[in-house]
């Protein structure tokens, strides 16, 4: 996922700051034909909302100039333009003095509806930095900091079991030699994208934590589920190769977290055991045991 911030062009620019002057000129205009001049001002509360005022339409005019695609621009410079005009009523308020509370309200209820508008893009713009911030962009699995931090996090909250299943594809380097790094890159896509499918049912996250290998953590995992769910992943892998690929295969290392073990140590296991896969012949399942030791759990192929 792609996220970036670019100048808008100028000309587009100037056509919003113009309307935005023309419409804050035109109620000002009105603003003033309805209401009556007064000299009992107070100045403290006059000064505060003229401030707030020219704050919102600088906001305005600085938002107006960029251009960020997956961000609703367009509804915060509605919502901060409602809330320059709330300001401005209130400004008025404190000048001018109106035969009827309309104006007032008017001025409330803009400010409301502007500071929804403004605090909704405001949620999304950071929920799409945060998805932006823990997504591969490759893959769009969670990445690896995500991951780290994850993992992390549930040993410490968490009294349940958690399974982690480290996947190392094989020969991807011939992969890359003979096709190129375009065409791994998309056979890494295919792979994020069958893990994405796999793990849509089941509890946990699926994560790229390098080049060409991944990791699961598996929550309420026992050793034959974690185990299971490996040689089932195993299989998917073999079975599913990407267009351009006779056959790919990935060698798996299963954990499960023991007693007080920090989520460096159960992953620094899981990823053992996915080295002894590899190192006895590829494209198999292995378990860390318990005592520290490696056992190859699946028959060799």
């Amino acid at each position: 996922m792609d996220f970036q911030i670019a100048r808008r062009s100028k000309h587009r620019a100037f056509y919003l700051i113009a309307v935005n002057l023309g419409l804050t000129l035109s109620l000002t205009i009105l603003v003033w034909l309805v209401g009556t001049p007064t000299v009992n001002y107070h100045y403290a509360s006059l000064i505060l909302e003229g401030t707030i005022a020219f704050f919102v339409f600088s906001l305005f005019v600085a938002v107006s100039a960029i251009r960020a695609p997956g961000v609703r621009i367009s509804w915060l410079l509605i919502g901060l333009f409602l809330f320059q005009c709330g300001a401005l009523l209130d400004v008025a308020d404190e000048l001018e003095v109106f035969s009827s509370a309309t104006w007032p309200a008017v001025g409330d209820l803009l400010h409301l509806i502007g500071g929804i508008i403004i605090a909704a893009a405001a949620y999304q713009f950071v929920s799409l930095t945060l998805t932006i911030a823990n997504t591969d962009r490759l893959t769009g699995l969670q990445n690896r900091s995500f991951h780290t931090r994850w993992v992390e996090d549930y040993l410490e909250r968490k009294h349940h079991a958690l399974a982690i299943v480290a996947i190392d594809m094989d020969s991807f380097k011939s992969i890359n030699d003979v096709h190129g790094h375009a065409f791994g890159d998309l056979v890494l896509r295919h792979i994020g994208q069958l893990l994405k499918n796999f793990m849509q049912e089941r509890r946990g996250i699926a994560s790229r934590t390098g080049g060409e290998e991944f990791e699961i953590a598996l929550k309420n995992a026992t050793e034959a589920t974690a185990i299971s769910l490996a040689e089932e992943l195993r299989l998917l892998i073999e079975t599913n190769p990407p267009q351009g690929v006779d056959q790919i295969t990935a060698s798996i290392g299963v954990a499960l977290n023991q007693n007080d073990e920090s989520a460096s140590a159960l992953r620094k296991r899981a990823d053992a055991a996915a080295y002894f896969s590899k190192q006895s012949g590829k494209n198999r399942v292995s378990l860390a045991g318990s005592s520290q030791t490696i056992s190859n759990i699946t028959a060799d192929v």
